[in-house]
C-alpha cells in the first residue's frame, strides 16, 4: 500500500472528524446548551478522539479546511499551508515527521 500524500492524509482527517460530528449530532449527547462532541488525535495516552467543540461548528470548520486546501493547489505556499493545516493530527498514526512545518521545530 502506498503511503498516503499530505493532502489524502488532510482529507482523511477531516472525513473521520465529519464522520464523528455526524453521529454525535444523530446520538443527541447533549451537555448544555448544545451537543458537544470529542475528535482529534492528542498523544499516545489518549489514542482516540478528544478534542471537545459543538457539532455544527466542527462541521464548519471541517468544510472551511477542505476549502483551504482548494485554495491552496494554485498558490506558491501551498506545502506550508497543508504542513500547517496537518499539525493538529502529529500524533495520529499515519503522520509523517516530514510534513511537520517550519524545518521540523
Amino acid at each position: 500500500m502506498t503511503a498516503p500524500t499530505l493532502t489524502e492524509f488532510l482529507l482523511a482527517r477531516y472525513a473521520e472528524d465529519e464522520a464523528a460530528a455526524r453521529d454525535a449530532l444523530e446520538q443527541g449527547s447533549e451537555p448544555e446548551p448544545e451537543p458537544w462532541l470529542a475528535v482529534g488525535w492528542p498523544s499516545s495516552e489518549h489514542p482516540g478522539p478528544v478534542v471537545l467543540v459543538g457539532p455544527d461548528r466542527f462541521l464548519a470548520e471541517c468544510e472551511a479546511k477542505r476549502r483551504i486546501i482548494d485554495a491552496a493547489e494554485d498558490l506558491h505556499s501551498r506545502r506550508f499551508i497543508l504542513e500547517a493545516l496537518a499539525l493538529p493530527y502529529a500524533n495520529h498514526p499515519d503522520y509523517r515527521p516530514e510534513w511537520k512545518p517550519w524545518g521540523g521545530e
